[in-house]
């Protein structure tokens, strides 16, 4: 760590100390400007048979266990794509869908965006898992749609469950960005 972080041989190193006191600045918070979705999708209908052919690979039968995928579109991205979702994992208290971007128009070149998201909201998939069923340890994902591709923009979690507080002690991040 104090390697990469350019900390070696000072007094602010983790491991490798030493007498300099040279001190970084933090680096910015990368900045991601979020584009609209239309989640109006009614009369959008894709030819499920030819897009799960080409989307349910063995990768993602490795990751998912669901016992069969029924693809929805979700919403239209822009003129050109649609993103699709189905459901990957269900459990006692967690659920998640593989969520891809298509082509509006076969052929559909599927491209798995990831197998962990639970829903989309404000032009963004999230995911929010609990580490056991009394809640006391969760995690976090965020992924923001920026005109070309989901962008993972948070990421965090509690630490380990240990029943000391509800929703967990803290929430530890380990993405951090600003979404505009």
């Amino acid at each position: 760590m104090d390697d990469v972080q350019g900390h070696v041989g000072t007094t602010s190193a983790i491991i490798k100390k030493g007498n300099k006191t040279q001190v970084f600045p933090a680096l910015p918070v990368p900045i991601i400007k979020s584009q609209p979705v239309n989640t109006y999708v009614k009369n959008i209908k894709i030819d499920k048979k030819i897009f799960l052919k080409d989307a349910i690979t063995e990768k993602l039968k490795d990751e998912c266990m669901a016992d069969s995928y029924e693809p929805t579109v979700e919403a239209i991205l822009n003129q050109d794509k649609l993103l699709v979702s189905a459901r990957c994992l269900e459990g006692a208290y967690n659920f998640s869908n593989a969520y891809w971007i298509i082509n509006k128009q076969k052929p559909y070149q599927p491209k798995l965006i990831n197998t962990q998201a639970d829903g989309l909201s404000n032009n963004q998939l999230n995911s929010d898992q609990k580490g056991r069923g009394v809640g006391d340890c969760w995690s976090h994902d965020t992924w923001t749609w920026d005109g070309k591709n989901f962008v993972h923009t948070a990421s965090w979690d509690t630490g380990m469950c240990r029943a000391i507080h509800a929703g967990g002690t803290w929430q530890l991040p380990t993405i951090v960005t600003k979404v505009k």
